[in-house]
């Protein structure tokens, strides 16, 4: 709670401080502007985000610029002051998990399981380390800063709907196998073949259908053919990154096939440059949309509804 003892002496605090505080610690900006978030959400701080409007013409739309922070930090008993290194038990308790299994992958003393999106902790076992709360999508979720993560930028910007992106392309796979078994266009499984193919990657997580109908699994792909394991959309929930703590001891380079819950926690990662050695290979993260994704027994209705 440094950030919090910093902002609670000062006179005023405005985007100006949140650097001097970065430059004072020797941390990165989006660091610091994530922790404002999370200490924003335990109601500690009200952060009020001051913009200018930008007008458009006829060539360009009007926007939003912005300009600085004002922030105000209430005063509260130290004593009252949750944890922030307690587990995501609270996330498990009311049922918020969205199973994208990292806080399994990255824990340093395997206390946690995540099942069809149901977390458990083993108590006895846990450290109260925090990591698992710093990363998890569903604790607090700094979208400015995942953007400027994203985009390499130390400045912070307001994006319209779908936030940082490059170009936007229609496509569909040329790879004869993989179009025969590929649910749309099997553009996730082209990329995955081709970086195996130019030895960009040495593994890939992703998710194949388990012997139980209908319920994918967390798989380790090691080459282009495992690949073909993995085509096809998944309708239910699944960990992928639970995988990465069977990788910590394996130096290769790695990508992550996963649904947006789970490329937001893999930020969330990088932005407190957790020292977990499967994390930090990682080379690629392909993000996939998640409309179709449904917990184990509502997709077992679905499918009795529809005499499947």
């Amino acid at each position: 709670y440094k950030l919090y003892n910093f902002l609670s002496h000062q006179k005023s605090n405005d985007f100006e401080g949140l650097k001097k505080f970065s430059d004072q610690n020797s941390i990165d900006l989006t660091k610091t502007l994530s922790l404002l978030e999370l200490l924003n959400n335990e109601n500690l701080i009200a952060v009020n985000e001051i913009y200018d409007e930008v007008e458009g013409d006829e060539n360009t739309p009007s926007s939003t610029s912005f300009k600085d922070f004002d922030i105000k930090s209430f005063d509260v008993n130290p004593s009252k002051i949750k944890s922030i290194y307690e587990p995501v038990k609270t996330i498990f308790e009311t049922k918020n998990c969205s199973g994208c299994g990292l806080c399994v992958g990255i824990c340093p003393v395997n206390c946690i399981d995540v099942y069809n999106g149901i977390g458990k902790i083993d108590d006895l076992k846990c450290i109260r380390c925090g990591l698992c709360y710093y990363v998890c999508p569903r604790t607090y979720l700094p979208v400015k800063v995942l953007n400027m993560t994203q985009e390499g930028t130390s400045q912070i910007k307001n994006y319209s709907k779908v936030g940082h992106y490059l170009e936007a392309y229609s496509a569909r796979t040329k790879i004869e196998e993989i179009a025969k078994s590929c649910q749309d266009g099997g553009i996730t499984s082209t990329c995955l073949h081709y970086l195996f193919d130019a030895n960009a990657i040495d593994i890939a997580l992703g998710a194949k259908m388990s012997k139980i109908p209908w319920r994918p699994e967390p798989v380790i792909l090691e080459n282009k053919e495992d690949v073909l394991l993995t085509t096809g959309t998944k309708y239910v929930n699944n960990p992928n990154l639970k995988s990465l703590s069977e990788l910590n001891k394996r130096k290769a380079n790695l990508a992550v096939v996963g649904v947006p819950c789970m490329m937001q926690a893999l930020l969330k990662s990088n932005i407190y440059n957790i020292k977990i050695p499967a994390l930090n290979q990682i080379k690629y993260r392909i993000g996939i949309f998640c409309m179709e994704s449904f917990s184990y027994e509502s997709l077992l209705k679905i499918c009795e509804l529809l005499n499947v």
